[in-house]
């Protein structure tokens, strides 16, 4: 996944189902990068929410990783979790 065109396509007007599938993929972008790389994943979800205050970002990279989503196309665990 491109990260460039993530960032990019979060910032159109999109429905709001169609952005919150943008945002599950730069989380599961963020996820993968830290596998790769810890500290520049440290550091991007710190400067993202620099520019983006009220992102959820940081938040949805933590509770995935602590539910075991590493990043996999299309794998959420918060509405599983939720759903139980």
């Amino acid at each position: 996944m491109n990260l460039g065109f993530l960032m990019e396509a979060l910032t159109k007007d999109h429905p709001s189902h169609i952005k919150e599938q943008l945002h599950r993929s730069l989380v599961r972008e963020v996820i993968r990068m830290r596998i790769d790389n810890r500290p520049r994943a440290v550091k991007f979800i710190r400067d993202f929410m620099q520019l983006h205050p009220d992102s959820k970002l940081e938040n949805d990279v933590v509770a995935e990783w602590l539910l075991g989503n590493r990043g996999e196309v299309g794998d959420w665990r918060q509405d599983k979790k939720d759903a139980k």
